[in-house]
């Protein structure tokens, strides 16, 4: 039961569990991405999988073009908070009376590409700092993570429709989260800094550590650099799938949908 919830963005969208387990599964897009074409036939496929039974499954939609990286993230952990702590309004937001009634969520299995990484991790930082008590319901899982920045040469290779492909340095200052993620002082060390600080100093290795990385080869877009306590990324030497492809499972292209079901 695939359902908008314009609250959280216009094209923000849940899918309400028939038999609900009380586990939730959030896909984040990255960088000019959509909240489902950015993850390709998992929002079909989902569905018909034995693993995913039980889940609400959400496709959370931002502006990943023209917002900063921090503001996004302030809008990430308001929506996160509202699926932990009112879902009731979310239910009501969908436009939908669910036959069966939906308990706070056990856990909360946040699937994010790109850009979307350093939102997610930018957005748990800051409901540690605001105590929330959720946090260590979330696990992270990554597809070409952003969260280590981008290559300074990402203006010219980012995927955008058309004639922005040939704008070169107008695109570069145009788009605020490319400068955001190429010059790594302004966000990418300070969240880094955070989230050592929460596994060294505070002992805290649930939200701060993925449950699993996955890596685009070629990917010429972010850096591939093992993040932190991370586990070492998945990489498909054979597949060849390059940064927005990776997250993109196709009747070919099984693995995307494998790895998420394996730890589901």
């Amino acid at each position: 039961m695939q359902r908008a919830i314009p609250k959280w963005g216009k094209d923000t969208y849940v899918n309400w569990s028939i038999n609900p387990a009380n586990k939730a599964v959030v896909f984040i897009h990255g960088f000019s991405g959509s909240s489902l074409a950015t993850f390709g036939d998992f929002n079909i496929e989902f569905r018909a999988l034995p693993e995913y039974k039980g889940y609400d499954v959400y496709f959370y939609q931002y502006d990943s073009m023209r917002s900063q990286i921090e503001n996004n993230a302030v809008y990430f952990l308001d929506f996160l908070k509202s699926i932990n702590e009112d879902l009731e309004s979310i239910i009501a937001n969908s436009g939908i009376n669910l036959a069966r009634e939906r308990t706070p969520y056990t856990r909360i299995v946040i699937v994010a590409h790109s850009l979307g990484a350093v939102v997610t991790r930018i957005a748990l930082n800051d409901g540690h700092a605001n105590n929330e008590t959720w946090l260590d319901k979330c696990e992270l899982i990554l597809f070409a993570p952003a969260h280590n920045g981008a290559h300074k040469s990402i203006n010219r290779l980012i995927d955008l429709p058309g004639p922005l492909k040939i704008l070169g340095k107008l695109i570069e200052s145009y788009y605020v989260s490319i400068n955001q993620l190429t010059d790594p002082s302004i966000i990418i060390q300070p969240m880094i800094q955070n989230v050592r600080d929460l596994i060294e100093k505070n002992d805290i290795k649930t939200f701060t550590i993925a449950k699993m990385v996955i890596w685009a080869d070629p990917d010429l877009v972010v850096v591939n650099k093992r993040f932190l306590s991370d586990p070492i990324a998945r990489s498909f030497q054979f597949a060849r799938k390059g940064h927005q492809a990776i997250c993109k499972p196709t009747k070919k292209f099984r693995e995307p949908i494998k790895l998420l079901a394996s730890i589901l």
